[in-house]
């Protein structure tokens, strides 16, 4: 008789266990499955597609790329190194600096060329061109020829017919060439020769182009046979200067 109730004790005991571990496993179990739940979230670090309007994942969006040679890039590197003496426009803030708006590209990169190498002496801007590479001369170059040129005014009390005569005619007793063979009759110049836009340029400024180029202090035109130099020399200050007033106004 005790050993039939000791039995069923036994028993009972072995299925009162079981079912505290089938109890305790059934709870592991829930909470596991909260924990993977709960933890299905994003990493901080990890980049993930934003939702559109219409429930489509989107990319997210990448930093912009810039073309190592487009006008783009031009901007850049003009806002951080010219503005300060060409203006944010292309145009000078001072008369004796050069308007680079609408300026032939041809011109401008050979110009830029020689400025960085030195081959042409303007110490502000050979120290502003220092560290860009080609690409970014380039850049530039095609930068300011694709803003608007400034269109001048000559002055009227200046002798224009003079500047005219020069200009469009030359001097044929100095045998002076006419303006316009190079520069164009608007004084656009010439984008496949590479000659330079005078059109809307400061009389300073062309002043005192002409001058250095008559002292042989700009020699730009050597691959021009040192044409530039050749016609300054024959022009006198008085011409200079009224065919200097006359180009500033020309369109």
């Amino acid at each position: 008789m005790h050993s039939q109730f000791g039995i069923l004790m036994t028993r009972l005991l072995l299925v009162v266990a079981l079912f505290v571990i089938a109890v305790l496993i059934i709870a592991d179990t829930h909470d596991l499955e909260e924990n993977g739940v709960e933890g299905q979230g994003t990493p901080p670090n990890e980049v993930t597609d934003t939702p559109s309007i219409d429930g489509e994942a989107t990319p997210s969006p990448e930093e912009p790329t810039i073309d190592p040679v487009s006008v783009e890039r031009g901007a850049l590197i003009a806002a951080d190194q010219c503005v300060a003496c060409h203006g944010v426009d292309g145009n000078a803030n001072i008369p004796t600096n050069g308007n680079l708006a609408g300026q032939n590209e041809r011109y401008l990169y050979r110009q830029l060329l020689m400025i960085q190498s030195k081959a042409r002496e303007i110490p502000t801007m050979n120290i502003s061109l220092e560290g860009i590479d080609d690409d970014g001369l380039l850049s530039l170059a095609m930068y300011y020829a694709s803003l608007p040129g400034r269109i001048g005014q000559a002055n009227p009390d200046q002798d224009i017919a003079l500047g005219e005569s020069i200009y469009r005619g030359g001097i044929l007793e100095k045998e002076v060439a006419a303006c316009t063979s190079c520069h164009a009759p608007n004084g656009n110049g010439n984008f496949l020769a590479g000659f330079p836009r005078v059109s809307g340029q400061t009389v300073q400024y062309l002043e005192a182009q002409l001058k250095a180029y008559r002292e042989d202090e700009r020699t730009t035109d050597e691959d021009y046979g040192g044409m530039m130099r050749d016609i300054a020399r024959k022009l006198t200050d008085g011409e200079i200067s009224a065919v200097a007033n006359y180009m500033t106004g020309l369109y």
